[in-house]
């Protein structure tokens, strides 16, 4: 008895915090797809902007070096 008792509780408690749980989800779900695609689009530019920068950092360093500036420090 005391272990139906129990069950019915814990369904009594488990069903109302799932639906709750259920409309909080679906309410923030484009909240979160946004947040997500925020976030993916902040990191690409975040590595294209590192790369550019690497891109120009080895540039320059290549120009120094055909341009004779490695070959006279050395």
């Amino acid at each position: 008895m005391l272990l139906i008792g129990m069950a019915r509780a814990a369904w009594s408690v488990a069903v109302p915090v799932s639906v709750v749980a259920y409309r909080i989800g679906v309410w923030a779900s484009p909240v979160l797809v946004w947040v997500f695609w925020k976030w993916v689009k902040w990191y690409l530019l975040g590595f294209v902007t590192k790369a550019s920068r690497a891109l120009r950092w080895g540039l320059w360093i290549l120009s120094w070096f055909t341009k004779g500036g490695g070959a006279a420090a050395a």
